[in-house]
């Protein structure tokens, strides 16, 4: 399914091009980098607050849409967090307090799970992002401190999930998951006791941890020396290295090797990359890296055999059910020349995979007119779009409250859903059409071997 797309800026967040001007932090010397996202819940929204149409229309490929950006928090690397405290605090007052590009202030607006992965954030103009906090929360955005924040930001963050825009809405019966325990033999990982019959071996592997520390800790002090003693003129004049026999460190590494300590002030030839020299060595240079085996005891974890463990499980977790005639309506809107059997589903708070079911006949079938949702209020099933189960409406409040849900009531939510104007939902993706195949598939020659089968077979 072909997508529209919106075309922004990505802005690596970098000393080179970051500023502080009168407390405020901005982007200085920053040549764009465009990108461009698929259509989704959050950009149709955000053309909406404009009053401009959706998807966009660029005259030309320089032509982005201005009051939004992802951020890039590559200048902070996970390993600065004990050792840069300043570069992470700046990075923090960035998030809070927003940034600016020329005289347009931004501040952070969202950011989906894979985004966070990645240290990108979508930043928007300010005067534009407690209003699509708003709207994208239902409202709701006030009451953030008492949601599970995990699931909130989460369900705030699928938004961004890239997806096809249809115009839609479906009525929704949402039902308990259903939960039940599974009992199996299991092995459960706990910490490593110590046993009198491995004490040898044990002590065996403990004095390799101690010559592997002093390996890795003399290499170090080694190569930070050449570092200053080596210079780019030494090197210079050594020969150009010839790759099958002369590596440097990385590369005698990458095969569990060292260059000996002694050997590291004497490099035999120089490799050379992006115009600078680094030292080169030959095999008899090196020695092995000292190996410590994978053990209970080098892991500090074992394995522990349980009987009849029993676990409370989610049966569909994420799994929901779409009438005939949904199915029909959307594959239609979606110009298929099929009705898929099942659709990746996207509205606001919810997300999951529904399964195309005739689930009226079926209740017709056993004379089941109604069923109840999760606040206990009964729907007809002739009325009914989707059954969604507990796990795909992320609504709910920290556990433990009187109340735990956002919505009073699956009425509320589309009554705020009306409020707010929101008239589509988002298919990020759906089912193959079903095509008649051969029975029968070729195989590659090695699987025959493999089997060991005669001619008589």
């Amino acid at each position: 399914m072909k997508k529209s797309i919106v075309r922004i800026r990505q802005i690596k967040l970098s000393k080179s091009n970051i500023g502080i001007s009168n407390g405020k932090f901005i982007i200085t010397q920053q040549e764009p980098v465009l990108i461009q996202q698929s259509e989704n819940l959050y950009y149709h929204t955000l053309f909406r607050l404009l009053n401009k149409p959706f998807p966009p229309q660029y005259d030309n490929r320089n032509d982005y849409t201005t009051v939004a950006f992802i951020l890039t928090g590559e200048m902070v690397e996970d390993n600065d967090r004990d050792n840069n405290p300043a570069k992470r605090k700046s990075f923090s007052e960035i998030i809070e307090k927003g940034i600016w590009i020329a005289d347009i202030h931004y501040l952070r607006s969202i950011c989906s799970v894979s985004m966070k992965r990645s240290q990108r954030t979508l930043f928007v103009r300010a005067d534009l992002r407690d209003q699509l906090d708003e709207y994208l929360s239902l409202g709701k955005n006030k009451q953030i401190k008492q949601t599970i924040i995990s699931k909130y930001l989460a369900s705030i963050g699928l938004c961004l999930s890239s997806a096809n825009i249809v115009e839609n809405k479906p009525r929704i019966c949402v039902i308990e998951d259903a939960i039940k325990p599974i009992t199996e033999n299991v092995l459960q990982v706990r910490n490593y006791k110590k046993k009198e019959n491995e004490a040898e071996e044990n002590e065996r592997i403990q004095q390799l941890m101690i010559q592997q520390d002093i390996q890795q800790e003399q290499n170090k002090l080694a190569k930070a020396e050449a570092k200053d003693k080596l210079s780019q003129d030494v090197l210079a004049k050594l020969p150009k290295s010839q790759f099958q026999f002369h590596k440097g460190h990385g590369k005698w590494f990458d095969e569990n090797r060292y260059v000996r300590t002694e050997d590291i002030l004497k490099p035999i030839a120089h490799t050379h990359f992006q115009g600078i020299y680094y030292p080169a060595y030959e095999l008899s240079q090196t020695e092995e890296r000292i190996q410590i085996p994978l053990t209970p005891y080098s892991v500090g974890k074992e394995l522990e055999a349980m009987k009849d463990y029993s676990q409370d499980t989610n049966l569909f977790d994420g799994m929901g059910l779409c009438s005939v005639e949904w199915a029909t309506l959307i594959s239609e809107k979606l110009k298929l020349d099929y009705v898929p059997s099942a659709f990746q589903y996207r509205d606001l708070m919810q997300k999951g995979l529904l399964l195309k079911m005739d689930f009226k006949a079926y209740f017709a079938k056993h004379d089941i007119t109604d069923i109840p949702d999760l606040w206990g209020k009964p729907h007809t099933i002739k009325e009914i779009d989707l059954i969604l189960t507990a796990s795909q409406f992320k609504m709910f409040l920290e556990k433990g409250k009187d109340e735990d849900k956002l919505f009073s009531s699956i009425q509320e939510y589309d009554d705020l859903k009306d409020h707010y104007g929101f008239k589509h939902i988002a298919i990020a993706a759906v089912s193959k059409q079903m095509v008649e195949t051969n029975p029968y598939t070729k195989l590659p020659i090695n699987i025959y071997r493999h089997l060991h089968l005669q001619q008589r077979n």
